[in-house]
């Protein structure tokens, strides 16, 4: 009876392996669909240099305010060009890292960081992510502000109760969340909004906002609180179209007419989603008692 439960113990073993060795290849391939070098330039050329999520330093600023940093080890979860830890590092004395899955991004953030060093106000390190569905290399309780900006919404749904788990993990007690994303109002798209994603080439694993606080909860953080920024971020979809508007020129130079009706017609769509509600975003915070 015994080799029988040892021989069903280690098929059960077996089964969680290859299941989180089959959640790990879906959460790698997440983080890099769509992020191909050429698109990231085009990003760059709307959003500014280092940023590949919208708002530019305004939107860091916002997230933070009212968030006592200095003095702090924060933490930024895919930092991808490392245009919002700059900011934070050029703006209050803390320790940031910027943690980020691809590699030649951590690259790409660590020029940029060289040359601004002079500037910084706090220490800022990029940091390579081995393992995406983890932060198994941080020890529990190492952070006293985890921060993260339009990231999380790439995680695809079955590993983000476990990956906040691991946020909680390596956050200090007291310490705090700070996460802007994106959410729906409802999972079955229109039309248009599943063009845009289409055509985007990004993996959306969007999740309600009940359903957000609710894997929050789960993992044991408390003082929830949801800012909604929907509005605002479909005013800044619109300042986004304008300034494709304004490059057309560039645009067509650089990447061919093509690129440029097809980036004016996919950040028109997402406007036009936000606008409608469909899609969401907010900052929502917690902490760790």
């Amino acid at each position: 009876m015994r080799f029988i439960t040892c021989l069903l113990l280690l098929a059960q073993s077996a089964l969680c392996a290859a299941q989180d060795e089959q959640l790990e290849k879906q959460t790698k391939d997440a983080a890099s669909q769509g992020y191909h070098i050429e698109f990231i330039e085009l990003v760059e050329l709307i959003y500014g240099k280092g940023f590949l999520s919208q708002g530019g330093p305004a939107s860091v600023k916002r997230m933070v305010q009212n968030v006592d940093l200095n003095g702090k080890k924060v933490l930024d979860i895919g930092s991808g060009l490392g245009g919002p830890v700059l900011y934070l590092g050029e703006n209050y004395t803390a320790d940031i890292t910027g943690l980020e899955p691809q590699a030649w991004m951590v690259e790409r953030a660590t020029k940029s960081l060289k040359e601004v060093q002079n500037k910084l106000k706090g220490k800022v390190h990029f940091v390579h992510m081995a393992t995406a569905s983890s932060l198994a290399p941080f020890e529990a309780n190492s952070f006293d502000v985890i921060i993260s900006k339009e990231a999380l919404l790439h995680i695809p749904q079955a590993a983000k109760q476990p990956f906040f788990n691991e946020i909680y993990r390596v956050l200090k007690p007291n310490g705090q969340i700070v996460i802007m994303d994106w959410t729906h109002s409802l999972p079955n798209y229109s039309d248009n909004t599943k063009k845009m994603m289409e055509m985007d080439g990004v993996a959306y694993n969007l999740i309600s906002r009940g359903e957000y606080l609710a894997l929050l909860s789960k993992s044991g953080f408390q003082n929830i609180t949801l800012e909604d920024t929907t509005a605002d971020q479909a005013a800044i979809s619109q300042q986004n179209v304008a300034t494709i508007e304004s490059l057309k020129d560039t645009i067509c130079q650089k990447y061919g007419e093509e690129v440029y009706k097809d980036s004016l017609l996919s950040w028109s769509l997402q406007r036009d989603a936000f606008t409608s509600g469909e899609l969401q975003t907010a900052i929502i915070r917690a902490k760790k008692e």
